[in-house]
């Protein structure tokens, strides 16, 4: 009879852990689908607003700090017009023909950037691949402290990104938008 109990017990013992691992398997399924659709509603937020008149204006335009309302309209776009707020670490909007970087840390010219290589790293990968928009993963650690002046100058490109370069009907561009994607979120 012992026996029997013993050999019932390892096939409900079995029968469970099998079970578990199912709906583990089933629960990330879920939330990989889920973070699939947010991120692919962001790309398409994007695809369709970096085409509006607020950033063909800075596109088209030298920006200084007198432009301010231009910026602001910009900006609201580019950080995703609180939709994305949860998903969206920072944008950086580089137009390589007025030297001149938007992103939610501010406004300044691209040689004051910090990483102004890691930019520029990231538009000549994206120009190697047909699609001008990618998303593209960097697991290079490079951690700022925010109380470093040189923080604001700092484009976070580490983590996933999407890269889009401008303008986006053109196969002539001069410019991108880097969005930094939280991946604590």
């Amino acid at each position: 009879m012992s026996k029997i109990f013993c050999y019932l017990y390892a096939d409900y013992r079995e029968e469970t852990r099998y079970m578990a691992i199912q709906e583990a398997q089933n629960q990330a399924n879920r939330i990989v689908q889920q973070n699939d659709e947010r991120l692919e509603n962001l790309k398409q937020y994007y695809l369709t607003n970096v085409q509006g008149e607020e950033i063909k204006w800075i596109l088209e335009n030298d920006i200084s700090y007198s432009d301010y309302s231009h910026y602001k309209d910009a900006y609201d776009i580019l950080i995703g017009n609180n939709l994305f707020n949860d998903m969206v670490q920072e944008f950086v909007f580089v137009n390589f023909d007025t030297s001149w970087i938007v992103s939610n840390r501010g406004m300044f010219p691209l040689e004051n950037a910090y990483n102004c290589y890691a930019l520029s790293e990231i538009y000549e990968k994206v120009f190697e691949l047909f699609d001008q928009n990618n998303w593209l993963y960097n697991d290079g650690v490079v951690i700022e402290n925010n109380v470093d002046r040189r923080y604001r100058v700092t484009i976070e490109t580490n983590g996933l990104n999407l890269v889009m370069r401008l303008p986006a009907n053109t196969l002539h561009t001069h410019a991108m938008v880097v969005v930094n994607i939280d991946m604590d979120e």
